[in-house]
């Protein structure tokens, strides 16, 4: 495996990555929507993921991408259960549509909205720190007053050490 420093992160990562929707695949697809999981059909399809992600590793990916909450719990389930060094690995991950869900709520709502969100996916993924944070679909309901309180939010959670 070839390795790559991303960008300004200094994190020295594989040349290919393993992003959640290749490791979401093998879900059931008695799925009804994205985020409404059956957690006992979850459970007992999680050995296959187990081997996507041991594969993986094996082979020596160390960048893993995760969008949806499934996607992260699948990795955090793999990660715990194959007992991977969390240090071993960097993992990306995202809260979609941020301002949307800002603006669906009351201005007082909005730092509790995120840094729940932050919480929910750390929890997921069993693990304290998220290496690389992304946003999807910032622009929908963008406001600059939102952004300023997200950043802050991000500029917290990196002095916390819950974002690198």
């Amino acid at each position: 495996m070839k390795y790559r420093v991303l960008g300004r992160t200094g994190l020295i990562v594989s040349e290919i990555g393993l992003g959640g929707h290749e490791y979401r695949r093998p879900l059931p697809t008695t799925l009804l929507k994205w985020g409404e999981i059956d957690m006992e059909k979850f459970m007992a399809t999680q050995p296959v993921r187990n081997e996507i992600f041991r594969r993986a590793i094996d082979l020596g990916i160390n960048y893993f991408d995760t969008t949806f909450i499934e996607e992260a719990m699948s990795l955090g389930n793999a990660l715990k259960s194959l007992r991977i060094e969390r240090e071993r690995i960097h993992i990306a991950a995202m809260i979609i549509s941020p301002f949307r869900k800002m603006g669906q709520n009351h201005r007082s709502r909005w730092v509790d909205i995120i840094k729940d969100e932050i919480e929910r996916i750390l929890g997921a993924l069993h693990t304290k720190y998220i290496d690389v944070f992304n946003l999807t679909f910032p622009e929908d309901d963008y406001s600059r007053e939102k952004f300023d309180v997200l950043m802050n939010i991000f500029k917290e959670a990196k002095e916390e050490g819950k974002i690198r």
